[in-house]
């Protein structure tokens, strides 16, 4: 009877190490989401961009972060950028300043880096169930036609340049 009761408090303290191990896993989970998958403090600046994909023009706002003031600091960029899924990518020549978060989910139009030089625009909503950690760059105006300007090539090029609304009065 011994036996029995020694082998049912050894499960049972098994049992509850696992269970507080999990518990401190989600714990800490929890706690890097509500620090880092909150976006609803993105703020966008006044940095405006002309995006050429294909020859078809998108206009994008940059977020005001380190990262976005970086790239502006780099524009012109023309890239050939490669159709990955539902975004296409390329690397940029110089590093940015990465301010990693973990969005829930990322959007057509938006524009991340990966890393410190992985240029990313999606072209296609994408729910982030992995929960890779992205800087937030900036977002279209309208990503409608986005998809149909790649036009499932395996290199498309993306043209990325400052724009005011001035340039607009400057050809007429």
């Amino acid at each position: 009877m011994k036996q029995h009761d020694l082998s049912t408090v050894t499960s049972i303290m098994f049992a509850a190490v696992i269970l507080i191990g999990v518990g401190i896993a989600y714990a800490e989970h929890e706690e890097d989401e509500d620090h880092d998958d909150d976006d609803d403090d993105l703020e966008l600046s006044d940095d405006r961009v002309l995006i050429t994909v294909n020859g078809t023009e998108f206009y994008a706002t940059l977020y005001d972060n380190d990262a976005a003031e970086d790239l502006w600091d780099i524009l012109p960029q023309t890239l050939t950028m490669t159709v990955y899924g539902n975004l296409i990518f390329d690397y940029l020549d110089s590093n940015l300043e990465d301010e990693e978060m973990i969005p829930q989910s990322l959007a057509a139009g938006d524009i991340v880096l990966y890393g410190e030089s992985e240029l990313m625009i999606f072209f296609d909503d994408y729910t982030n169930s992995a929960l890779h950690e992205y800087s937030m760059i900036g977002v279209m105006d309208d990503a409608s036609g986005l998809e149909d300007a790649i036009n499932s090539s395996d290199d498309v090029t993306v043209t990325i340049e400052r724009y005011s609304s001035d340039d607009d009065d400057d050809d007429n």
